[in-house]
Parts: C-alpha cells; sequence; structure tokens
C-alpha cells in the first residue's frame, strides 16, 4: 500500500505529493481539534492527563477557564471562604471554584452546592467566559439566560465550529469554545440606560493579550529564508509565513508550506513563541511515483493508470526535495 503524506496548499515532490484541486474533489476545511489541544496545552490552560471522558464537569471547565484568564496563581493561594458545601479545599477544582465563585464568574445550582462533577452545560460553559471577560452587564441587557448568553456568544464568534443547540458540551465543543476565546476581547464597565448601551473595548485587548502578552494568527508556511545543503535543510529556525520572516528555535522544517497557526509576543515581534500545522480536507494525496509533471501552473499526475490534470491555485508554493522551487498558480 502507498503511504500518503498529507500537505496543505502544497506540492512536495520525490518524497511524497499533495496538491489542492481546483475540481469538484475540493472539500471544505474541516480542521481537526487536535491542533486546537496543542494550542491550549502550549498555554498551560489544559494539562496532561486532564482529559479523562468525552464530557467535560463543571469543576474542570471552571479550572481550564480560569487559568485561560490568568487566575492560575491566585487560585493556587486562595484562603477566603469556603462558598461551597460539596466544593472543600481538597477538591482539584476547589480553589479554582472559589476563586471563580468570589468573583462572579460561577454560581451554584441551590442548596448551597456547585456539584463538581455534573457534565458542563453549554449555556454555562459560555457564562463563564463571557462573565469572566467582563460580558456579564452586556449579556443581562440582552436578556434573560440562558438566551441572552447563547446570542451574545454567537455574535462574538465564539461558538464558531460548535453545536450550541446541544444541552451539554463535548470535549470537541470545549476545546473550540476555548480556542475561539483566546481572541475575545475584554469588555470594560459601561454606562447601560433602557434600550441603549455603550461598549468599551480595545481591539487589541484579548484573553490571549492578557494570559501571553500575546496575540494568535494563521497562515502558511511559505518557505525558509535560506536553504542549506542538497536535502534543503532550512537555516536556524528562519521561517517565511504569509509573506513575513520570523524567527524561532523550534524545528519548522516539518511545517513548510503547510497551513500554520503561531502566537507571537508582543515585545517579539519577529519571533514565533509557538508554531503548529493546522489540518483540513481541502487536499487531494498523491504518492511521489505518480507524480509527472507541473506545466503552466497545472499538477499532472497519474490516477489509477490514468493522467489526470489538476489546476494549482494563485500562489501554490512548491517544494522539490525539501527545496522551495516558487509560487505557482494562474497569477504566477
Amino acid at each position: 500500500m502507498k503511504k500518503f503524506i498529507s500537505l496543505f496548499c502544497a506540492v512536495l515532490i520525490a518524497v511524497s505529493c499533495a496538491f489542492t484541486a481546483s475540481s469538484s474533489e475540493t472539500a471544505q476545511d474541516s480542521y481537526t481539534i487536535d491542533y486546537k489541544y496543542r494550542v491550549l496545552s502550549y498555554l498551560d490552560i489544559i494539562k496532561d492527563n486532564e482529559i479523562t471522558s468525552d464530557s467535560v464537569s463543571r469543576g474542570a471547565f471552571t479550572v481550564w477557564t480560569m487559568r485561560m484568564l490568568g487566575y492560575e496563581n491566585e487560585a493556587q493561594n486562595y484562603s477566603g471562604e469556603i462558598r461551597f458545601v460539596d466544593v472543600p479545599m481538597s477538591h482539584y477544582a476547589g480553589a479554582y471554584i472559589n476563586t471563580a465563585s468570589k468573583y462572579g464568574f460561577v454560581s451554584g445550582v441551590g442548596n448551597g452546592k456547585f456539584r463538581p462533577e455534573e457534565k458542563i452545560r453549554t449555556a454555562e460553559a459560555i457564562s463563564i467566559v463571557l462573565n469572566a471577560a467582563g460580558w456579564q452587564e452586556y449579556t443581562v441587557h440582552k436578556g434573560k439566560y440562558p438566551y441572552s448568553y447563547l446570542s451574545v456568544a454567537r455574535e462574538l464568534k465564539l461558538t464558531d465550529g460548535i453545536k450550541a443547540d446541544s444541552e451539554y458540551m463535548s470535549v470537541s465543543d470545549i476545546m473550540t469554545l476555548l480556542y475561539n476565546s483566546l481572541s475575545l476581547h475584554y469588555l470594560e464597565a459601561s454606562e447601560f440606560g433602557s434600550g441603549s448601551y455603550t461598549l468599551s473595548s480595545k481591539k487589541s485587548d484579548t484573553v490571549l493579550m492578557r494570559l501571553k502578552n500575546s496575540e494568535l494568527y494563521e497562515g502558511t508556511a511559505d518557505k525558509y529564508t535560506s536553504l542549506t545543503s542538497d536535502m534543503g535543510t532550512g537555516d536556524s529556525g528562519m521561517m517565511e509565513i504569509s509573506g513575513i520572516v520570523y524567527y524561532t528555535d523550534m524545528p519548522v522544517k516539518n511545517l513548510l508550506a503547510k497551513n500554520v497557526v503561531y502566537i507571537i509576543n508582543k515585545n517579539e515581534k519577529t519571533k514565533l513563541s509557538f508554531v503548529t500545522e493546522k489540518e483540513n480536507k481541502n487536499t487531494v494525496k498523491i504518492a511521489s511515483e505518480d507524480f509527472d509533471e507541473i506545466k503552466n501552473s497545472t499538477f499532472y499526475c497519474y490516477k489509477n493508470g490514468a493522467r489526470k490534470a489538476f489546476s494549482l491555485k494563485n500562489g501554490i508554493p512548491v517544494i522539490e526535495n525539501g527545496v522551495f522551487k516558487g509560487l505557482y498558480g494562474t497569477s504566477a
């Protein structure tokens, strides 16, 4: 059986091949949860072995949200009152839940209980994130819980890629919600009157900016700034992503020509502090022995013994034996 290696927005010749079709074989982007989890793990929002089932508890989600919003140290040093009878300080999420309750980010379920082991509901998860990012007053102005929270979450694109009409959230949905929340802007206190309100939010004041003084981007890893040796090994961490050159001390050669998600620190704008590939299914994959040629922005290969042709998209990078050969496409 032939071994295929999936690459994105690129043709890789003589090692393995992947190309984007412009015919009916083109599929919609379908990014996996894996790369979102890797981003959240890198940011220490979710730690190893904390996902143990296909659902997420109220306690676990509160822990992850408080970490994401920068309350890790405060929670670890919490010495205030115990706010729920079923959440002692010995509970793994006890300090986080008590800290979140102190600020009004979470609420109980009645009779002084929080029920930390219960599965988190969609509206509950959304409300915790929005409350902690300063959107509580705005959602109250918009209407009653839970509909106002669900409406505002859609407005802010927090539920993009999530089945928001489901009562409970799966692990996949939680990963997507937390990932989307990294780009959520904080809403500062505003004056709300009857029938009107004023929003105050800085475009750069996001959850990720407050957490790591960084911003998250998505783009295509086009090429290295220089190549050495016949194997095309990239020099020490210089990579061009979507036309901008960055420095990184991480291995980057495997990301060449892939769609990537990366994080840039505000104080080190020329350095990649994290980079990982995004997966999508908008590719047609072919083994290198089936490759024929690239001619006039058309990719030719053999499929089931027949020679087939696929048009390359505008500006698609082409790599041969690890060496960047140029941008192909109708505008090249």
